[in-house]
């Protein structure tokens, strides 16, 4: 059982203007649609067909792209993450099996070929935007990067737990 979450971030793909910006234009892409039908612009049964299919098509793909998010929890124990939708159960990394953690600068493109769930010749690393992140190494040696967006927040969050001087 997890103990008590002393850090949570959670990080959005896209911020919120650009989460609206897109919103917005499904909502352009619902009404000029159903002005065509008012005005009966669109001649044939299959053409209103097809355009529901692609607004549909759309709307699956916007809904994917929106609600992607990095979870990303501190406790007593360990740190959790999740990144929703691609990875709904949360992954625990527990301190006793951590050597070390510390904040680092990276380059996501060169060093990580970009964001999201990606695993490179740095270890594996889970990011949504930015170029600060929390590097852990573990006892074997492997690295795990994480992205924040909080970097003061978290170091004080670690220094409090022992976990980094």
């Amino acid at each position: 059982m997890k103990s008590e979450i002393v850090f949570e971030e959670r990080q959005y793909f896209a911020e919120r203007s650009f989460r609206n910006f897109f919103w917005l234009l499904a909502c352009f892409f619902i009404i000029s649609i159903l002005i065509r039908l008012l005005f009966r612009k669109i001649d044939s049964d299959d053409g209103v067909i097809g355009i529901f299919i692609t607004g549909f098509v759309i709307s699956i793909i916007l809904s994917i792209f929106l609600s992607n998010c990095l979870i990303t929890q501190v406790t007593f124990d360990g740190i959790y993450i999740r990144f929703p939708p691609f990875m709904p159960s949360e992954q625990q990394f527990l301190w006793k099996d951590i050597r070390e953690v510390y904040i680092i600068k990276y380059k996501p493109i060169t060093q990580y070929g970009g964001w999201g769930m990606r695993i490179g010749p740095y270890g594996r690393a889970f990011n949504i935007s930015g170029t600060t992140g929390l590097q852990v190494i573990f006892h074997d040696n492997s690295r795990l990067l994480i992205g924040t967006k909080q970097p003061e927040k978290l170091i004080t969050v670690l220094k409090k737990l022992g976990k980094m001087n």
